[in-house]
């Protein structure tokens, strides 16, 4: 991770690969500034970027754990290390924990529940956001939730604000308690006839420090009205520029009226 807490540009990432992040450092900055200081093989320090950075702080946790709690398995000193990590939104759909560590944490017997979704849920001005880009049709979404921390986590109420265009079609979570590494799943359905920008707020109540954590919704609708066919029940009408479908049937009955007019004239007389 970077200074802000976010994904390093450079960094390794995946909801089913990645266990947890660590401090890293900047690309985007001048040295020595939001770097790492580490040392040199020549007995000398200097400032340095990457996943070698953060890969030892990992892993020197761990030695520390170990030294503290010497009976601890490698299962438990890996899952301690992973729940106690400070829970990040900014980490949404990049690891399987969206922790990063904290040594602290680790170390002090820390308890509490933590979330985790599989998508990348970013952060602008007005909050954390999912993109459903254009909607040409109908598009389903599934968010997979994860418990990420070492006290167990509670899903409460799932809802959207408006339910107009996106609409939750499928819900594991609601009322749900789960242990770490446990999991639910919420499927969301964006459909509606129109055009244009739409958006709607996810909210998922939760008992972490975020409580009710809000998501905006935002797609680009694009499906055109369909053309009426003028079908229905009954006989109907099919209109073309004013005209009906039955006027050479109603043409045809007219001359063979007149038709029959004349020949029984010509037979009377």
């Amino acid at each position: 991770t970077d200074q802000a807490d976010n994904k390093s540009s450079y960094s390794n990432y995946g909801f089913k690969t990645v266990n947890i992040f660590a401090p890293g450092g900047s690309a985007q900055t001048p040295a020595p500034l939001y770097q790492i200081l580490s040392l040199y093989p020549s007995d000398e320090y200097g400032y340095e970027i990457g996943t070698s950075k953060s890969a030892p702080v990992v892993s020197g946790l761990i030695a520390l754990i170990k030294s503290l709690y010497p009976s601890l398995s490698n299962l438990q000193l890996i899952n301690r290390v992973l729940s106690t990590g400070d829970n990040l939104l900014s980490l949404t759909g990049y690891s399987q924990t969206c922790n990063r560590v904290n040594g602290f944490n680790a170390l002090s017997d820390e308890t509490s529940p933590k979330i985790c979704l599989d998508k990348h849920i970013p952060e602008d001005s007005s909050g954390y956001y999912y993109d459903f880009g254009v909607i040409d049709s109908e598009k389903k979404i599934t968010f997979t939730i994860r418990s990420s921390g070492s006290a167990n986590l509670y899903i409460g109420n799932v809802q959207l604000a408006n339910g107009s265009v996106f609409k939750i079609i499928d819900d594991s979570c609601s009322g749900k308690s789960m242990a770490f590494g446990e999991e639910c799943n919420i499927t969301i359905s964006a459909y509606s006839i129109g055009t244009g920008d739409v958006s709607d707020t996810f909210l998922i109540e939760t008992n972490t420090i975020y409580g009710t954590i809000n998501i905006q919704f935002r797609g680009t609708l694009n499906i055109e009205v369909p053309p009426d066919s003028g079908s229905g029940g009954g006989c109907t009408l099919n209109k073309n520029n004013g005209n009906t479908s039955l006027l050479p049937v109603l043409l045809m009955i007219f001359i063979f009226l007149i038709f029959k007019v004349i020949r029984r004239s010509i037979q009377t007389t």
